[in-house]
């Protein structure tokens, strides 16, 4: 989940530092979705992109074009399909 407290509107980088490991073998998809601000109703969040990405030095740099700063976005990181990657829970069980 990423907000805007400074009400920033325009092309933002969200970094993601400490990729796991089976994230980096092959591509990561990454689906960034919107949630509009205000009290409407919606059934789901907005897919805003979904794309292949590969992580380098462990991080990757997800570009999101801000236009409504009171909008909240959902990252979601997941091995490319085809990779044959299989996520692995951490010690803490997540």
């Amino acid at each position: 989940m990423v907000g805007n407290e400074g009400g920033v509107t325009g092309s933002v980088n969200v970094v993601i530092n400490d990729i796991p490991s089976y994230l980096q073998n092959g591509g990561t998809t990454v689906v960034v979705e919107r949630m509009p601000t205000g009290s409407t109703y919606v059934s789901a969040p907005t897919v805003v992109s979904n794309s292949s990405m590969t992580v380098s030095n462990n991080s990757l740099v997800v570009r999101i074009s801000w236009n409504t700063p009171t909008d909240g976005y959902a990252l979601t990181l997941t091995p490319d399909s085809g990779s044959g990657a299989t996520p692995v829970p951490n010690s803490a069980g997540t």
